[in-house]
């Protein structure tokens, strides 16, 4: 489990108070699932935190899931986006390619090898938090706005097909 600072939820709501106030159309639209696994998180002060900040978004539905839920829940939506300020490989990446979601990432380790512009967006880690909000959020807009969404599904499945099982110990041997 990834301690929660490193997943910068917090961030990724910033992201969407920002949509909220930017393009309150598509805020209207917006529902975002966060999952999490649940008896963790009830036992994390960091988790009620950002339930009570979620509870303030005004336009953009919050949903939280235990991981249980999760292939369900990735099933049913339209993006995948990764606050992980770090992901040595991006599993959940390559999980939600596979049904053909479009990701957006923090352009760590993991997500540099895996994701292209065809059917993803990397941010910038700077020290400007204000300033990878602002990206994180331009990377939503553009995705759900994009004419291209539906090929970049397609491209999403297809890269999804290229990481088997050789290639993913082939990525790994660096680490023995």
């Amino acid at each position: 489990m990834q301690n929660q600072l490193s997943k910068s939820v917090d961030l990724l709501l910033n992201s969407f108070f920002y949509i909220e106030i930017t393009d309150p159309n598509l805020a209207n639209r917006l529902e975002l699932n966060i999952c999490e696994d649940v008896s963790y998180a009830e036992q994390n002060n960091f988790y009620n935190i950002i339930v009570k900040k979620a509870s303030l978004l005004k336009r953009v539905k919050v949903n939280f899931y235990g991981c249980q839920a999760k292939y369900d829940q990735i099933k049913q939506s339209h993006i995948f986006l990764s606050s992980s300020l770090t992901e040595p490989f991006g599993f959940s990446l390559l999980e939600c390619m596979r049904v053909g979601l479009p990701v957006v990432s923090f352009a760590t380790e993991g997500p540099q090898d895996i994701i292209s512009s065809d059917f993803g967006r990397l941010i910038p880690i700077s020290n400007n938090i204000e300033n990878m909000t602002k990206d994180f959020a331009i990377a939503i807009i553009d995705i759900c706005y994009s004419s291209n969404y539906e090929k970049m599904r397609e491209k999403a499945f297809e890269e999804s097909k290229n990481w088997n099982i050789e290639r993913f110990f082939k990525e790994l041997e660096f680490l023995f």
